[in-house]
C-alpha cells in the first residue's frame, strides 16, 4: 500500500496491513517498500530453504535490511 503515513496505517477492504510480520509464504505476491528480515539462514535449508529467501528478498522494491544474530 502506498499513501500518506496516516492513509497507509489503515488497510482498504481486502487488503492486508502495510507492516507486520509475514512468513514468506505470506508474502507471496504483494512487493513492499521495505522488507526486513530477520536470521534469513533460519528460513530452513536445501531448496525448500532458498525458495523462501528467494522470495522474501524480492518483496522488496526499495529497501531491503537483513538482520543476523551472528
Amino acid at each position: 500500500m502506498r499513501g500518506s503515513p496516516a492513509s497507509s496505517a489503515i488497510p482498504r477492504s481486502g487488503e492486508r496491513p502495510a507492516s507486520g510480520p509475514l512468513t514468506p509464504e505470506l508474502a507471496k505476491g504483494p512487493g513492499f517498500d521495505l522488507v526486513v528480515l530477520l536470521d534469513p539462514e533460519a528460513f530452513g535449508e536445501g531448496i525448500d530453504g532458498a525458495v523462501d529467501r528467494y522470495v522474501a528478498i524480492i518483496r522488496a522494491t526499495q529497501q531491503l535490511i537483513i538482520l543476523t544474530s551472528s
